[in-house]
C-alpha cells in the first residue's frame, strides 16, 4: 500500500538503453576505451553523464554492458541464419548452415564497422 504523497515510479515511455549502448560503442571503437569519457559518451548519446551512471556506476560497467549487447546481436544474427532453411532447398548439411552463419558474422560485422570493409 502505497503512503499518502508517497511518488510511484511510472514506466517511462522510451527506453534509451539501444540508444546508449550504441553510442558507447561508438566513441569506445573510435577513441579507445582509456581515452573516452563518459562525458564523451553522454555527448554523442544525448543524455547526461549522470543519467549514464545512474544506470552503469563506472565506464567499465558501460563497457561490459555493450560487449553484452554485441554478443548477444551476434549470436541472435548467426543462430537464426543457421536455423533459416532456404526456400526450395532439398537438404540442409551442416556445410550449408555453416555458410550461413559465416555470412550473417561477416554481415553484422561489416554493419557495426563499415569502414574496415575491403
Amino acid at each position: 500500500m502505497q503512503a499518502p504523497g508517497q511518488r510511484v515510479a511510472q514506466p517511462r515511455s522510451h527506453n534509451r538503453q539501444t540508444a546508449l549502448l550504441d553510442a558507447a560503442a561508438r566513441v569506445f571503437r573510435q577513441n579507445g576505451y582509456a581515452i573516452t569519457t563518459m562525458r564523451d559518451i553522454a555527448a554523442a548519446s544525448g543524455m547526461t553523464a549522470g543519467a549514464i551512471y545512474y544506470h552503469y556506476p563506472s565506464k567499465g560497467d558501460l563497457l561490459l554492458a555493450v560487449y553484452r549487447e554485441g554478443v548477444r546481436r551476434v549470436t541472435e544474427a548467426v543462430t537464426s541464419a543457421m536455423d533459416a532453411v532456404p526456400a526450395g532447398a532439398r537438404t540442409d548439411d551442416g556445410w550449408r548452415r555453416l555458410e550461413r552463419a559465416v555470412v550473417a558474422h561477416a554481415q553484422i560485422m561489416l554493419a557495426v564497422h563499415p569502414d574496415d570493409a575491403p
